[in-house]
């Protein structure tokens, strides 16, 4: 949805009535979910203690550039050495059917919004959007529990929505969305094949023949890099 031309959001009905809904539904999940954030990890003492162990390096090449054996090149990414077998098992998960109407209310509202997400552009209604999937993904935990209730779902909505649209968002001129976004993403990455998927769109992004979608690829990961939990990637 964009508004009509000259005609600001607050003046649109569609965008102001979308605001308030899910600002409803964000204070009604807030009252049932439970009150504290699950973490990726416990935190660390101290940072250096968990930079002590080596971390893989990864190498993007120029535009356009192929390899013909690039298991033998030192400093490369570890996955792509058995990319072609973890694209064929990420491309049959995220091609499994799943049922709508037997998912349990809390993913098909998952569903329901980030459908609903690509077709806003206003802050407003975004930010309401990642609050709902905050209270529902990190303090209800509902993609982690699918992980083995719905696994159909989780590797559908993490191949076609989830990692594609909170990329979509992350920009350094709405910074209150990118601080939704980010731990959203981090949550992603940490459930089956969310590793492997956004590294495809990062690879795209970064070797893509626009420079546009380059630059903003490198926005994107600086305004990442800002919004990190330093204690949920340490280790």
């Amino acid at each position: 949805h964009t508004c009509q031309k000259d005609e600001k959001a607050i003046e649109c009905n569609l965008c102001q009535s979308s605001i308030l809904c899910y600002q409803l539904a964000c204070e009604l999940l807030e009252r049932l979910a439970p009150k504290e954030e699950s973490r990726l990890v416990e935190p660390t003492d101290s940072l250096e203690d968990s930079l002590l162990s080596s971390r893989p390096e990864f190498i993007i090449g120029p535009e356009g550039e192929e390899e013909e054996n690039p298991s033998s090149k030192h400093g490369e990414n570890p996955g792509n050495r058995t990319e072609p077998v973890e694209r064929a098992a990420v491309k049959n998960d995220t091609e499994r059917k799943f049922c709508y109407q037997q998912l349990p209310v809390t993913l098909r509202l998952i569903y329901t919004i980030f459908q609903e997400m690509a077709k806003f552009e206003e802050p407003d209604i975004l930010f309401n959007m990642l609050n709902c999937l905050k209270i529902l993904c990190l303090h209800g935990e509902c993609l982690y529990l699918a992980r083995k209730d719905h696994p159909q779902f989780l590797a559908y909505i993490q191949d076609h929505m989830l990692i594609a649209s909170l990329w979509r968002v992350v920009k350094s001129e709405f910074s209150q969305l990118s601080s939704l976004a980010v731990p959203l993403l981090l949550h992603a990455l940490s459930l089956p094949h969310g590793a492997d998927i956004f590294w495809t769109i990062i690879n795209g992004n970064f070797n893509s023949k626009d420079w546009k979608m380059r630059f903003e690829a490198v926005e994107k990961v600086a305004v990442i890099c800002r919004f990190l939990d330093i204690h949920s990637v340490t280790k």
